[in-house]
């Protein structure tokens, strides 16, 4: 959701055949979830990614989330994309993701504890 075009077909095709289970419909519900409250309750580090021409989600929308999620989520704004980021923009959504964990390793390690365990093994 929203329904949108992609010039990826192969990875719509590839998520649709991986990804598909039989469920209750949405109905005209768009958020079941106390979706505040999720990102409240994030106890990780954090950043809400979003497209550029995204149906859902506008640079406001993105602000927000982020300040509820705390001071340290960043905001990134894929250029081009729409709402599915990754179907619209796969090698800047990985250019973004690879900047984050970066920027966050580089926090990390100024803070004088270095990376987490897990980065550091692999």
């Amino acid at each position: 959701m929203p329904e949108q075009a992609c010039d990826n077909r192969f990875i719509v095709e590839f998520i649709g055949r991986h990804s598909l289970r039989r469920g209750e419909a949405m109905g005209s519900r768009r958020f079941g979830e106390p979706v505040r409250e999720y990102l409240q309750a994030v106890g990780c580090r954090a950043a809400p990614i979003f497209g550029e021409k995204s149906a859902l989600v506008s640079r406001e929308t993105a602000s927000y989330m982020s300040s509820l999620m705390g001071p340290r989520a960043p905001v990134v704004e894929v250029p081009e994309a729409r709402h599915h980021v990754m179907l619209d923009q796969p090698l800047a959504f990985i250019a973004a993701l690879r900047m984050l964990l970066d920027s966050w390793m580089r926090n990390e390690s100024a803070g004088g504890s270095g990376p987490p365990r897990a980065w550091r093994d692999n």
